[in-house]
């Protein structure tokens, strides 16, 4: 079953920015919601991409391999988390009651 046509994943995949991830510490170049694999990540190939979230959901798509995977969890963590990251890169630890 198809859901995006061929001219939609190539105008989604198209880098928008490359930018410092306030969080992850390093830049990620971004396309129209999902990361192009600049890190490696989502496998060998640097033409694959995806998104993984805070609480361990991951998804990625390799088109020429034919291949494509994703794991959503129902824990969102991300609420919980005491990390921080300010615009100046400076990490802070915060305590959060549950």
């Amino acid at each position: 079953m198809r859901l995006l046509t061929p001219q939609a994943i190539a105008a989604m995949t198209e880098m928008q920015s490359e930018r410092a991830d306030l969080l992850l510490g390093f830049a990620v170049p971004w396309a129209r919601g999902v990361a192009l694999n600049a890190t490696g990540v989502f496998g060998a190939n640097p033409r694959a991409f995806g998104h993984t979230g805070w609480g361990g959901s991951f998804g990625y798509a390799d088109l020429e391999a034919g291949i494509g995977a994703a794991y959503v969890k129902l824990l969102n963590v991300a609420a919980r988390c005491p990390v921080q990251r300010t615009l100046e890169g400076e990490v802070r630890i915060t305590t959060m009651s549950a």
